[in-house]
């Protein structure tokens, strides 16, 4: 028995607990080793607080783990005085039961009961009733136990449920043993699949994905589950069984097993629809031209730098071309129409251009009416100058804008892209110089970029490079033309012109490199730089010719005069030099003025405001009338010298000369003739009145000190006229 007892003793010290087993089985093995210790016949473990005792556990005379559903009624007849001894928290012992309460905390849930068929006759030993209430105890706290692991169990699933049933993602959780997947319900909406199908696969999952997703989404996870990344992390579509597409943003972890082997994958799929969607919608928006929809400078850019790579990588075999397409009469249109007309003359273009290329092919807006075409895949350069051909066609078609039929004719600069091209901005350029080729040609044709173009435009690299570094030294220098009374001949102003000593080239006459410094910007310092020159010599004059009353006509251009801050840098420059505003005329052609009438409007006017005279020069050249002459804030009308040399074969161009000067005067301007070179000009100028002479007749421009010697010299010119 001592044996028996230290197997019981032990057993009750290391603890008989099998998660894993029922607990009827635990707890029946434990009262069979006592039951045999006790020699009882049978042994059973009660739950007295149902309505209906319950026998949670029993064994035999033989110490054998037995179920009976019954036992509890004969164990427990109608009032024994040992279980309400029990009830009253006590323990028990009678001829034929010794009993002992077990307990979940300080409750009395049931009893441990010992039983014989027999009257026994005797008590038992107080060691027999110790092993009782150690029996009792251990079945109380593995009873205890038991409870609390479930309570944990449940609650961790209740936490589970809850976050399943919360969260916006789609959860799974995949058995890489079994290869069994478990889907919750969000997972199974997100898909496109009802809460009632049976999905245990993989493939329940990867036969919606997208065919041009499905490799991505294999390699990331084979990655993950070598160990070759930490997490699985893919972005993916999903075709739903009703057809519909989502984007869904897949995110994964593994288990381990004990032996660092992937047993588990368990992760969730986001919903990014949306989110792709306004991606996409931001990314198209960088890419594209917002007015009509074609891709902008930024993608052709793209598109083109791989074309070149392309070309580059297959030795020449899939050429390229480009197309650079400026459209005539563009700021006509848009001027004499208005901005929303032009606007619909743009997106109509854009149409056309679409209806003309192919898929392969590219057609951007780059700017203003400035329009590129990108064509991929070219078979020769045959089929690129068909392409050129049909657009002359396509848009030598009048427009119908707002009830107006309009014209406006393609000019296109084209370049093959056979050369020997590294970026795209030089083959752009390429093209941009053939189309100004074109238009210098008579606009409405194609012209194709070839050496002569390229030698150049070399040429004109370098000379930008040299006009940049020429801008503020001694390399330029200010020449005058005098302005002339038509009355009496004297001096009354001059027109400052700018030259340029080159150490190559000698002097380069503004015509040659000004529209450089236009296109490039460096019109703007160069500008500048005139104003300030042009002080210091104004007041050299005025100080060596004393007494002599004159003011002094300087040009602008269009890039200077939408600079923001123009007018207040301008007026800085004469304030600091202490000349007067009032003694200088700014010109600017009326070409300039009409194509940017809206703009330029204001400008001239916060000039004027400054106190300078504003002048309309190379008048009757644009295409103003002189019906909105008074719509602008001009002081001063010249005449281009275009007028001036047709009346030595056609005086009746006398008439339209006289109706321009009457018409100024009427307006308050004062009107001045340029290009005088004939005394049979000057006669019929006199005339008709003009306010001012300009011309060769009169002094070509002359440097600072043969101005100054000029002016000193007494004037004979118009009294022998």
């Amino acid at each position: 028995m001592h044996a028996v007892s230290s197997a019981i003793e032990r057993t009750l010290r290391a603890g008989m607990r099998d998660p894993a087993a029922a607990f009827s089985e635990v707890a029946g093995r434990m009262l069979a080793l006592c039951a045999q210790e006790l020699s009882a016949d049978r042994t059973a473990l009660i739950e007295t607080t149902a309505e209906d005792a319950v026998v949670l556990a029993a064994s035999d005379e033989q110490g054998r783990v037995v179920e009976e559903e019954n036992l509890a009624a004969t164990l427990l007849p109608d009032g024994p005085a040992w279980v309400h001894a029990l009830i009253d928290g006590g323990a028990g012992e009678y001829d034929q039961v010794i009993a002992q309460p077990f307990v979940l905390g300080q409750r009395v849930i049931g009893v441990v009961a010992f039983l014989w068929d027999e009257p026994r006759g005797v008590l038992a030993t107080e060691s027999q009733r110790a092993m009782v209430a150690s029996c009792a105890a251990w079945i109380s706290a593995e009873w205890t136990a038991r409870v609390n692991e479930r309570r944990i169990t449940e609650l961790a699933e209740q936490r589970h449920r809850a976050v399943v049933q919360g969260t916006t993602d789609g959860l799974f959780e995949w058995d890489l043993v079994t290869n069994a997947v478990e889907y919750s319900p969000r997972w199974r909406r997100m898909s496109g699949y009802t809460e009632d199908e049976i999905l245990t696969k993989p493939d329940a999952w990867f036969n919606l994905v997208e065919s041009s997703d499905l490799a991505q989404l294999e390699a990331d996870l084979a990655m993950c589950l070598a160990g070759q990344t930490a997490s699985l992390n893919n972005q993916h579509r999903l075709t739903t069984p009703d057809g519909q597409t989502r984007w869904v943003l897949c995110r994964g972890e593994l288990v381990l097993d004990e032996d660092g082997q992937p047993v588990r994958l368990i992760g969730s799929l986001s919903d990014t629809t949306e989110f792709k969607l306004a991606e996409d919608k931001l990314r198209h928006a960088a890419e594209h031209d917002k007015l009509t929809d074609l891709p902008n400078r930024a993608t052709l850019h793209a598109r083109l730098a791989q074309a070149i790579r392309r070309f580059k990588l297959t030795g020449g075999r899939r050429r390229f071309a480009i197309m650079f397409l400026d459209f005539d009469r563009f700021k006509v249109i848009n001027d004499s129409l208005g901005h929303d007309a032009g606007d619909q003359l743009l997106i109509q273009i854009s149409h056309r251009l679409r209806a003309q290329i192919r898929s392969s092919d590219t057609a951007a807006r780059i700017g203003g009416d400035e329009f590129v075409l990108l064509l991929e895949e070219v078979e020769s350069f045959e089929a690129v100058t068909r392409v050129a051909d049909r657009l002359l066609e396509v848009f030598s078609q009048p427009f119908a804008i707002d009830g107006h039929e309009v014209l406006s004719t393609a000019s296109i600069g084209v370049v093959d892209g056979q050369a020997d091209y590294d970026n795209p901005d030089a083959v752009i350029r390429d093209a941009d110089s053939a189309m100004y080729h074109a238009k210098a040609l008579g606009k409405a044709r194609y012209s194709v970029f070839d050496q002569d173009m390229h030698d150049e435009s070399l040429k004109r690299l370098v000379l930008e490079r040299e006009l940049r570094q020429a801008i503020g030294t001694s390399q330029m220098f200010m020449v005058y033309q005098p302005i002339v009374s038509v009355s009496d001949g004297s001096v009354n102003g001059f027109e400052a012109l700018i030259r340029w000593q080159h150490p190559e080239l000698g002097v380069v006459r503004p015509d040659q490199f000004i529209h450089i410094a236009e296109e490039t910007g460096l019109i703007v310092p160069l500008g500048n730089w005139i104003f300030e020159q042009t002080c210091r010599e104004i007041k050299a004059i005025r100080s060596t010719v004393p007494g002599l009353e004159f003011f002094m006509n300087i040009n602008l251009s269009r890039r200077q005069l939408v600079q923001p801050d123009f007018a207040e840098t301008v007026y800085r420059i004469f304030q600091q030099a202490e000349i007067d505003p009032a003694d200088i005329k700014l010109e600017i052609t009326e070409s300039v003025i009409m194509d940017r009438r809206a703009d330029m409007t204001g400008v001239l006017e916060q000039l004027r405001g400054m106190g300078f005279a504003m002048a309309m020069d190379d008048f009757g050249t644009g295409h103003s009338s002189l019906s909105c002459l008074h719509e602008f804030p001009i002081d001063v009308l010249k005449i281009d010298r275009s007028f001036i040399q047709s009346l030595d074969q056609h005086i009746e161009f006398a008439a339209v000369i006289q109706a321009i000067v009457t018409l100024a005067h009427t307006l308050g301007m004062t009107v001045v003739a340029e290009g005088i070179e004939t005394v049979e000009q000057l006669a019929v100028l006199q005339a008709l009145e003009c306010n001012h002479l300009q011309g060769y007749l009169f002094s070509k421009p002359r440097p600072l000190d043969s101005i100054i010697e000029y002016v000193s010299k007494p004037r004979e010119m118009l009294k022998s006229a």
